[in-house]
């Protein structure tokens, strides 16, 4: 594989295995929601994005019982459904030799039912 990029891990599991992934695919100008199950890896919605070097982002991920959407500056580019409901915890990573990042400010609110 080459390039590199960001991304952003979210319902890992507890032992840090499984998780779910927002991941920039600066090589192929896309956006995909991945997971990470048993060793295996499946991108699970791809969505046409133009990243750009030096670009801020404000990134949004909605996580909603079964439903997963990602919004980049206000405008909705995945949506999927998944079997289980996505729970665990979030993290933050790059892949590759020259992928920079920087994280301004991340927020990461639960909202619980009753």
């Amino acid at each position: 594989m080459k390039g590199s990029n960001l991304q952003i891990h979210f319902g890992i599991s507890e032992d840090g295995q499984d998780y779910y992934l927002l991941d920039f695919l600066s090589g192929w100008q896309a956006l995909s929601i991945s997971r990470m199950k048993d060793g295996k890896f499946a991108k699970l919605d791809v969505a046409n994005f133009v990243s750009r070097r030096g670009q801020e982002y404000d990134i949004v991920i909605d996580v909603r019982g079964h439903s997963i959407t990602s919004y980049i500056d206000g405008t909705l580019v995945n949506r999927l459904t998944v079997a289980t409901e996505t729970r665990g915890g979030v993290g933050l990573a790059t892949w590759g030799k020259k992928t920079i990042a920087r994280f301004r400010d991340p927020k990461i609110r639960h909202y619980y039912r009753y």
